[in-house]
């Protein structure tokens, strides 16, 4: 599209499966949703969505799967966070949400921090952060109540961090402890001392 008068001022409209949504990726964006949801939604290995796709005359390597896998990710994430006000009425909708809030991580890698929604499993938020440290969770924490309100309950491990961020965020919300977690933890705090032992004689 141009301006008459101005015929060097002009802007292209792409077709939706061609606008270059990722950079330097030449992959098409309907393939990239396939890819997506063969390997998050039906669980396919890489090398199974390769072959299905070599099967449909799409040819890419292992590596440009896992990284198509990752758009996808990043595509819907955005998705999901334009649903935000369509979310918040289905969750007024059933009077209030009961988030869990939990992180994993490697060791030495980043925390993998997600607020699941408890009455149906939606997962409502999810971001990488350096740490489950009260300063990495309240920005979060903060986000999310500006988006969604306050919930009805917190449940969450027992990290220290989690717990001063909830109270400080939350104020008077109640809060639970994960009882996978609870007795996780009580095991691990049982058989510590026997565990030393047996470790020690084994070596």
């Amino acid at each position: 599209m141009a301006c008459k008068d101005h015929s060097d001022e002009y802007f292209s409209i792409q077709g939706a499966t061609k606008a270059p949504l990722i950079p330097k990726c030449n992959t098409d964006l309907n393939v990239i949703i396939l890819i997506g949801l063969l390997r998050w939604r039906l669980g396919m290995k890489r090398h199974e969505i390769r072959a299905f796709l070599v099967t449909k005359g799409i040819y890419l390597s292992t590596g440009t799967i896992s990284n198509r896998s990752l758009d996808f990710i990043l595509l819907f994430k955005q998705l999901h966070k334009n649903k935000c006000e369509e979310i918040k009425a289905l969750i007024e909708r059933k009077g209030g949400m009961i988030p869990h809030m939990d992180g994993t991580h490697r060791a030495g890698g980043r925390v993998v921090f997600v607020l699941q929604e408890g009455y149906d499993n939606m997962v409502i938020d999810a971001d990488l952060i350096p740490s489950e440290a009260e300063e990495h969770v309240n920005p979060f924490l903060s986000e999310f109540k500006i988006t969604y309100g306050s919930p009805l309950v917190i449940v969450r491990d027992m990290a220290k961090g989690l717990a001063l961020s909830s109270s400080k965020i939350f104020l008077d919300i109640p809060q639970q402890i994960c009882q996978v977690h609870f007795i996780r933890n009580l095991e691990k705090d049982l058989i510590t001392e026997y565990h030393k032992k047996l470790k020690s004689s084994i070596v």
